[in-house]
């Protein structure tokens, strides 16, 4: 009965298998993230996207039988911070442990490879935290199959049409009997988690995309932007709010707007637009005299 409780509210079940209370913004990413099978998370620094993907991924590997789970972020390094909860969790959640099944020598099958670490679980689930290799197009993905993916900081990833190619197709296991695909839990599931950038950014006209579905009624599209002062003061220990703050005072104008505040921001705030710097890079960049627009 619980199991069922916790299937249909991420939010208990974050609670009751994780042993976390989260504050208000976080239970409605957990939603998001649970009921939408697209979603696009522009939150600032602080708000704990990472530890969003790691409660969602196993949640979903413990409540739902062979789900497999995608995770991957800019670096190898990144990408294993994420994965470093269920390392934690297996030392700390007693429900977590007993949940990851026993493999060869009576060890935990929980790895760390060059290529990519995963947890197993008795259920026939797995959380796979993959090296993208950028480098070279992403095409390490190319023998991945997964029924979620988990994309941290992905307006950094230098190459978005790789991204969308190699990675996001990954996003492609037949959803099997007895769940449904046709239900909004057990979807096939896309979670892009970074913070904002400028609308120039190839990034933004996902975001556009995503925010045009749902104002004309989508229940499959979301994007959500939350900052600290979204936090409420019984939730404040959880930041680190004097380093947010020092941040705050100390970053450029359109830094703090994206980095902290999580805005997507036309241009850069100073007399050059950031635009400008990077049509620079050009051979046949137009020589500008003055400022063509006002920002």
């Amino acid at each position: 009965m619980m199991v069922d409780d916790c299937l249909h509210d991420p939010v208990l079940g974050a609670k009751v298998l994780l042993g976390y209370t989260v504050p208000p913004h976080f239970e409605l990413r957990l939603w998001g993230m649970w009921l939408r099978p697209f979603m696009v998370d522009s939150s600032g620094f602080g708000t704990a996207k990472s530890l969003g993907i790691a409660i969602v991924s196993a949640l979903r590997a413990i409540l739902i039988e062979g789900r497999v789970v995608g995770i991957c972020s800019k670096t190898k390094a990144q990408g294993e911070l994420v994965h470093q909860y269920f390392d934690r969790w297996i030392d700390s959640s007693a429900i977590f442990r007993s949940q990851v099944r026993i493999g060869t020598g009576g060890k935990l099958a929980a790895t760390h490879g060059s290529s990519h670490w995963s947890t197993k679980f008795r259920n026939g689930s797995e959380l796979r935290t993959i090296t993208p290799d950028f480098a070279r197009g992403a095409e390490k993905a190319g023998s991945e199959d997964w029924h979620d993916g988990m994309f941290d900081e992905w307006t950094k990833y230098p190459d978005i049409n790789a991204f969308q190619r190699q990675l996001m197709t990954r996003v492609r296991k037949p959803v099997l009997p007895p769940y449904s695909a046709g239900d909004p839990i057990f979807a096939n599931h896309i979670y892009m988690g970074g913070t904002a950038k400028y609308q120039w950014h190839p990034c933004y006209k996902i975001v556009k995309e995503y925010e045009e579905a749902m104002h004309k009624g989508s229940l499959d599209d979301e994007h959500q932007s939350w900052n600290y002062h979204h936090i409420p003061e019984k939730f404040r220990h959880l930041i680190n709010l004097k380093n947010i703050i020092r941040l705050e005072r100390d970053m450029a104008k359109d830094q703090v707007a994206q980095e902290i505040h999580g805005k997507w921001t036309r241009d850069s705030m100073g007399y050059y637009s950031t635009q400008d710097f990077e049509e620079a890079r050009s051979d046949d960049v137009p020589v500008l005299t003055e400022r063509p627009h006002e920002l």
